[in-house]
């Protein structure tokens, strides 16, 4: 079962969940390939290959953990985000305490609709930053759309 869906209160109805996008991987994947490529290419021993081999996977475990572990929407009644797997950060703010919802998307993120979501609350503070969020965009809008028809 997803956090989010673990916490919400008796009566509390999930209104919209981000997804973190596949293009989480992108980054991973290059530098897996960087390093099968070096491997197939040296002519070094097994131990140094292998050492090659484990370092380029890392980034990929890594992505797959994040894509994983966080997770970010909103409630009827907050909102709720929640980063890390073992080491875990977890955001809950009353809808009426969030400002806004400041997105990061730089020329790439907006042609692949993926970006970074930080939530602003009503004294100016920001959270944890929420990466590689599919349509972040589209998060602001159906809050304001929520606030707007209750």
């Amino acid at each position: 079962m997803k956090y989010l869906e673990e916490v919400l209160l008796s009566g509390e109805i999930l209104q919209y969940e981000c997804t973190i996008s596949n293009w989480i991987y992108c980054r991973p994947v290059i530098i897996l390939v960087i390093g099968l490529f070096i491997m197939l290419a040296g002519s070094w021993g097994q131990g140094v290959l292998f050492v090659i081999f484990v370092v380029s996977c890392i980034p990929l475990v890594n992505a797959f953990i994040n894509k994983r572990t966080n997770e970010l929407g909103f409630t009827d009644q907050r909102v709720i985000g929640k980063t890390g797997w073992i080491s875990r950060h977890v955001v809950e703010l009353a809808l009426d305490k969030v400002a806004s919802f400041e997105v990061k998307q730089g020329l790439i993120g907006r042609m692949l609709r993926y970006g970074t979501v930080l939530v602003r609350d009503t004294g100016g503070t920001g959270t944890a930053p929420f990466k590689y969020l599919e349509n972040p965009t589209d998060l602001s809008r159906a809050h304001q759309q929520f606030l707007a028809d209750r």
